[in-house]
């Protein structure tokens, strides 16, 4: 029988290797490692004095619908829930006000300009401009442009910078005029070859086929029940804390090389961060290694916070704040946690958690817990005039913690995966690639277990490998 091989135990590590387990013939061994003692990555959940902290991600996106199947599968459908029902959305923070969001946006899209129009977050002029989409002639975009671009020039700059950029930041963390188009949002650049104006296409556009309730969905007792529930659940051999630290293509398979021992395998999926996995490769694949250098990373911080009710007067009834680029601050986004998601009991505390970094900027982790919280209660109070003392506070860090899709994304990683088509039995899953979401995460280890499950079906098996001195 085959030996397989999954580095990285985020959750397209997870999936990738529940899914290997799942399809491959009895007794193939299937070994998972992960650097660190958890597994995860950015999805970590704390409960602190009965109110979910996520580290990282908080929600599961409906409409992509890999990862609540994948929770169902696991038995977690009950614990799924969606969003309060009294939410009413998020605010905008610019020069100094809260600004509601026009509601009516589909990807970035006004469908709605008349809402547009009673805001106060952009100018008459603005305003005005935003409607000149409906004419202007449709602005070329091939083979590839930037997301801020195309929007800019349908809508203008202060749509771009006060509502989409702050909303999209939110997803990708990075500066909307370097994204990708084709990479983000393709289907903007067929509206506008389809329909010509956006607002057009975006008002034309059916409800997903088959899909109905909620956009998004958590899980009551957080994100990381999934992941602890996929370990429990797939009977692979586990590695926690066995760093890979060389990936070298040998016999018709792979040799990986650790602290503890060396393994060889006949099949093996990557599903670490592009640095780590240039690290691993890049010494036996330099081709490899150097188109993966080319995909960068901005640092992140989440900042949890719990206040006592009374600290927010009046109570918030929004999910939260988003902050454009341009206020001084380097606070970029407020979720205020109970206000989110129907949980079954409501919080004790008000819990917020507070988004800091932007793409561009250096440093941001080289400062300590102190001095990040004391950042993020400063422009908290800036933002919601929030005086209160927090009852908690707590700092997580996500060093190179998103990858930045910049103009050019989706050829460069066709590049790469024409660079290792030379081995077939190698696959690379993860965000660096094809969707920074937990769904598209998902998907992507799905994705990535059956093809090399079908390489290694149709190839004659290498020899074992070795399982190392230290396992």
């Amino acid at each position: 029988m085959p030996e397989l091989a999954v580095v990285g135990a985020g959750i397209a590590g997870l999936a990738a290797a529940r899914r290997l387990v799942e399809r491959a013939p009895a007794g193939t061994v299937v070994h998972v490692f992960e650097a660190n003692a958890r597994a995860g990555g950015a999805i970590r959940s704390e409960i602190t004095a009965g109110v979910v902290l996520e580290a990282g991600p908080d929600s599961l996106l409906t409409r992509k619908p890999a990862a609540v199947e994948l929770c169902r599968a696991l038995g977690l459908a009950d614990e799924l829930i969606g969003p309060a029902p009294g939410a009413r959305g998020a605010d905008i923070f610019w020069a100094g006000r809260l600004h509601p969001i026009p509601p009516g946006l589909m990807a970035g899209v006004p469908s709605r300009p008349e809402t547009l129009w009673r805001s106060g977050l952009l100018s008459w002029s603005a305003k005005l401009r935003a409607l000149a989409d409906l004419w202007r002639p449709p602005k070329p975009t091939e083979p590839d442009a930037s997301l801020g671009e195309l929007l800019a020039y349908r809508f203008g700059p202060q749509v771009v910078d006060r509502l989409v950029a702050p909303l999209l930041a939110g997803i990708y963390a990075g500066d909307i005029r370097t994204l990708s188009l084709k990479a983000t949002f393709p289907q903007l650049a067929a509206w506008q070859d389809q329909y010509g104006s956006l607002i057009r296409a975006a008002r034309r556009q059916p409800p997903p086929a088959g899909h109905r309730g909620p956009p998004f969905l958590t899980l009551r007792t957080g994100l990381e029940r999934m992941v602890r529930v996929l370990v429990e659940k797939t009977s692979a051999t586990w590695h926690f804390g066995e760093p890979v630290r060389r990936v070298v293509p040998e016999g018709g398979g792979f040799r990986l090389e650790t602290d503890r021992g060396r393994y060889a395998v006949d099949g093996l999926v990557l599903a670490t961060p592009a640095p780590r996995t240039r690290e691993m490769l890049g010494e036996a694949v330099p081709e490899a290694g150097a188109l993966l250098a080319e995909i960068p990373y901005t640092d992140l911080a989440v900042v949890g916070l719990l206040f006592r009710p009374a600290a927010f007067s009046p109570p918030r009834d929004k999910t939260g704040v988003l902050v454009p680029a341009g206020q001084g601050l380097a606070l970029t986004a407020v979720t205020f946690v109970g206000s989110k998601w129907a949980y079954p009991e409501p919080p004790p505390y008000e819990a917020v958690r507070v988004f800091l970094g932007r793409a561009g900027d250096a440093g941001l982790l080289e400062h300590d817990d102190d001095a990040l919280v004391a950042r993020a209660r400063a422009e908290l109070e800036r933002v919601l005039g929030v005086r209160a003392e927090p009852e908690t506070a707590r700092v997580f860090r996500h060093p190179a913690g998103m990858p930045q899709y910049r103009v050019g994304h989706l050829d460069r990683v066709a590049r790469l995966e024409q660079v290792l088509a030379r081995w077939p039995q190698l696959r690379l899953a993860g965000q660096a690639y094809h969707g920074v979401g937990i769904p598209d995460n998902v998907a992507d280890g799905h994705r990535a277990a059956d093809a090399v499950l079908a390489a290694v079906g149709a190839a004659v098996p290498v020899a074992l490998g070795t399982r190392g001195d230290g396992a």
